[in-house]
């Protein structure tokens, strides 16, 4: 009698489902191979979030029996193998340190065992190894980075993605600390101590702190209560313990100017240089150079780098000026990167794709499943103090020069009609006189003192203008800006009509008292 094909092995995956594998035509009184236990490798099951497959039993609730591999032999009808599971032991708990910002220094916990019970871990030393930030003390981890919900001292039972944020209150100690405040890793600090509580307390001038300087590409323009910006103060008043931020002080700086130049490099044409704000945005130009038998394909500036027609800084980062050097292809010649290739930040596959966790696969799908990879371990950084946004001030001294050229016009348009009153007051006087100035010639003169004073109005209009689109007087004032010359010229070209004007008045008034002696 020849070997019977007929006998089936019925896998099942034993996690509160009736998901089975049927593995049919086996041959009946022959050895059998145990199947392994996965997607694209035997039974195609995943297994449970947060357990791992650890065999095979003959029963829903019995131990495991078979392993993959193994050898069933003979191999009898009405076969039943169950998979087993036990919980993975590698579950990580993620520790904010969450005083800068919610995402990092981080430390995780990892070797826990998922779905029992969990205890949270201390904040320093025999901990995560936080330290705490100057003026506060720990008080408890939340779900929440801002603290809401209660503190959590145990997690049970404990399940993937736990992260857990460091909670302060501050303490009551009355000291002042001064932060440099360049940069992401500068710690630069001064501690201005054993002040009176309650007092009126003036900031230190930023000079008298030896240890610090403003960073390249800024300078001081005050203090601020918090290290991202906000009022400038000049001290507390009063002094107490417990301000909402602490007693700190941040030193802000305005941003420099640098030129951003464009050179043709073979090609014709001309284009202005840009003015670059660091630390702010700077979208550059769209080339306009041309090269015969040339076609651009970018710029190389002139700090190695190759950017693209267009290029927007976000934000200017370089202390000191740049050059876009055009670069050209010979027509006809293809290939190559395109100008200012590279891969864009931010690329990679984008978040969301797979399964979601625990869910099943259709019975008798095969596929590959990439094998699962550990992250690597990342260094925490030291620890930073956040860069405040660039602050800029308006010019009293372009206030100044607007109100001065105001009060010019307004004195010339009033002794324009102050004068005219009093032409017309005489006119029946002087018309007795034979040799008086006709008609005409006195409306030519009075249009030349009116074109004088509209030339007045309308260099006002412009110095108010101008300060009105260049200057916000809600920033810190300072004395003056890039927009003071323009000011200067105005008023410049102001006070000269004003002279020309009271020459012109004086002259006339020579010449009539010299018609008048004739």
């Amino acid at each position: 009698m020849g070997a019977q094909k007929g006998c089936t092995v019925t896998y099942h995956r034993n996690w509160n489902d009736t998901l089975t594998y049927i593995h049919g035509g086996r041959i009946f009184d022959a050895p059998y191979t145990v199947l392994r236990y996965g997607i694209g490798v035997g039974v195609p099951f995943v297994a449970p979030v947060g357990y791992h497959f650890v065999g095979w039993a003959t029963s829903a609730t019995g131990n495991v029996v078979y392993a993959a591999g193994d050898i069933i032999n003979p191999l009898g009808y009405g076969v039943n193998l169950y998979a087993k599971y036990e919980p993975n032991t590698n579950v990580p708990v993620t520790y904010i340190r969450n005083w800068t910002n919610a995402y990092w220094p981080a430390y995780v916990d990892t070797g826990n065992t998922f779905d029992l019970k969990y205890t949270v871990i201390g904040y320093g030393a025999g901990g995560a190894g936080f330290t705490l930030p100057i003026g506060y003390e720990f008080v408890g981890w939340t779900y929440d980075a801002k603290g809401e919900g209660d503190f959590v001292e145990e997690i049970d039972p404990l399940k993937y993605g736990v992260v857990l944020y460091a909670q302060y209150a501050p303490k009551k100690d009355v000291t002042v600390t001064y932060h440099q405040n360049h940069d992401a890793d500068d710690a630069t600090t001064y501690l201005d101590e054993n002040l009176v509580y309650d007092s009126n307390y003036l900031a230190l001038a930023f000079d008298s702190i030896t240890s610090f300087a403003a960073p390249e590409g800024y300078h001081f323009v005050g203090w601020t209560k918090k290290a991202d910006g906000g009022d400038i103060i000049t001290g507390f008043n009063p002094l107490r313990y417990s301000l909402p931020d602490g007693n700190h002080l941040y030193a802000q700086y305005a941003p420099n100017e640098y030129n951003l130049h464009y050179v043709a490099n073979g090609g014709v044409g001309t284009m202005d240089s840009d003015v670059a704000i660091f630390d702010q945005d700077l979208a550059s130009k769209m080339n306009i150079f041309t090269r015969s038998g040339y076609t651009f394909t970018g710029w190389l500036g002139s700090d190695g780098n190759r950017y693209a027609n267009g290029y927007s800084f976000e934000p200017w980062a370089i202390a000191g000026d740049l050059t876009f050097i055009a670069q050209w292809e010979a027509d006809g010649i293809g290939g190559g990167d395109p100008p200012g290739g590279g891969t864009p930040p931010g690329g990679g596959t984008p978040p969301g794709g797979g399964m979601p966790p625990g869910a099943d696969p259709p019975v008798n799908t095969i596929e590959e499943t990439p094998a699962p990879t550990t992250a690597p371990e990342t260094e925490i950084p030291a620890e930073p103090v956040p860069q405040s946004p660039p602050i800029v001030h308006w010019a009293l001294l372009n206030l100044i020069l607007t109100i001065l050229t105001g009060l010019i016009m307004v004195a010339l348009i009033g002794t324009y009609f102050f004068k005219r009153k009093e032409d017309e007051e005489d006119d029946e006087e002087k018309a007795r006189y034979a040799n008086y100035e006709n008609e005409d010639e006195k409306e030519e003169k009075v249009k030349k003192h009116l074109l004088l004073r509209l030339i007045t109005v309308a260099a006002t209009v412009i110095a108010i203008i101008l300060f009105v689109l260049t200057q916000n007087m809600l920033l810190p004032m300072g004395f003056m800006d890039q927009w003071t010359i323009w000011h200067v010229v105005i008023t410049v070209v102001t006070i000269l009509l004003a002279f020309f004007s009271k020459k012109k008045y004086e002259k006339e008034e020579d010449e009539e008292i010299a018609v008048e002696q004739m």
